[in-house]
C-alpha cells in the first residue's frame, strides 16, 4: 500500500510539474512567437490602409557646357493594391524634344515590420526626337529596402533604332544588355517628418545609364503636416549624370536639379 501511495503522489507531482513547464513555456513563447509577430505585423498594416493610391509631380532643370540648359517635368502614379505590390506609370516631357513614358512592378516579400525584399520590373521608352532616336529599356532586379537603406541589383537590356530611314537603307538596331544597380541612404526613417540622403544608381524611372556612369544624387525631402507617408511631402534633388545621347560629347556629366511632391490621391 505505501509504495502504491508513493507511485500515485510522485505521478500527481511530475503531472503538476509537467503543467507548471508548460504554462511557462506557454507565456515565454507568447512574447516571441510568429503569431505574436504576425499579430504585430497585422497592426502594423492595419495603420497604412490598402488599396491606395499615390501621385509624384517633378520640375527639373538640367545644364551642361556644351547643350545648353533643359527643362523636363515627371508625373508617375504609384498604385498599392495590397502591401505586397506597387504599381508605376507615368510619363516625361523635356524641353530639348524628349518624350519618355514608363511602368514598373515591385513585389515585395515582407521580412519585418519596415523591411522587405522584392523583385522590381522595370519598362521605359524613350523618343529623342531631334536626334531621330527611339530606344526600349527592360529591367529586373532584385531588391533590399528598410528603413535606412534602400539597395537594388540586377540586369537591363537596351534597344536603339531610328524613327526613320532614307529610301533603300537598312534599318540599324543596337542591343545593349548590363548591370543595374540603385543604392540609397538616408539619416533618418522613411516616415520622419524632414530627412536627407544620397544615392547612387544607373536606372531611374525613365532612364537607364551603362553601369560604369552613374548618377550621383543628393536629395532630402519634407513632409508637410506631420511625420506621416500619406502626407504631402516636398522632394529636392541636386546631382550629376551623363550627359548627350550615347555620353558622347566633351562635357561628360551634367548638373541638374529636382523640385517634386508626393501626395495620397
Amino acid at each position: 500500500m505505501h509504495n502504491h501511495y508513493t507511485i500515485k503522489n510522485q505521478l500527481i507531482t511530475f503531472m503538476h510539474t509537467r503543467h507548471c513547464i508548460l504554462i511557462f513555456f506557454t507565456i515565454l513563447l507568447s512574447f516571441a512567437s510568429p503569431a505574436q509577430e504576425t499579430a504585430n505585423y497585422t497592426d502594423f498594416f492595419k495603420q497604412h490602409e490598402y488599396p491606395k493610391s499615390m501621385l509624384y509631380m517633378k520640375l527639373g532643370y538640367e545644364h551642361t557646357q556644351i547643350n545648353g540648359s533643359m527643362v523636363n517635368t515627371e508625373m508617375i502614379g504609384i498604385y498599392s493594391p495590397t502591401r505586397w505590390v506597387d504599381v508605376y506609370s507615368g510619363f516625361s516631357v523635356s524641353s530639348r524634344n524628349l518624350y519618355q513614358v514608363g511602368a514598373r512592378g515591385d513585389f515585395k516579400w515582407w521580412v519585418g515590420k519596415t523591411r522587405n525584399l522584392s523583385l522590381r520590373n522595370q519598362y521605359s521608352y524613350s523618343a529623342y526626337a531631334n536626334e531621330n532616336l527611339q530606344n526600349l529599356n527592360i529591367s529586373l532586379m532584385l531588391v533590399y529596402d528598410q528603413e535606412y537603406l534602400y539597395a537594388a541589383f540586377g540586369g537591363y537590356t537596351q534597344f536603339f533604332t531610328n524613327f526613320f530611314i532614307q529610301e533603300g537603307a537598312e534599318r540599324a538596331y543596337i542591343w545593349e544588355p548590363g548591370l543595374a544597380y540603385d543604392f540609397q541612404t538616408r539619416i533618418f526613417k522613411k516616415s520622419h517628418i524632414w530627412n536627407l540622403g544620397v544615392q547612387i544608381t544607373n536606372i531611374r524611372h525613365f532612364l537607364v545609364e551603362r553601369s560604369y556612369s552613374p548618377n550621383v544624387i543628393l536629395y532630402g525631402n519634407y513632409r508637410i503636416g506631420g511625420d506621416d507617408e500619406d502626407h504631402l511631402n516636398v522632394i529636392l534633388e541636386a546631382g550629376i549624370q551623363p550627359s548627350g545621347v550615347f555620353h558622347i560629347v566633351v562635357n561628360y556629366y551634367s548638373f541638374f536639379f529636382n523640385v517634386g511632391v508626393t501626395c495620397r490621391i
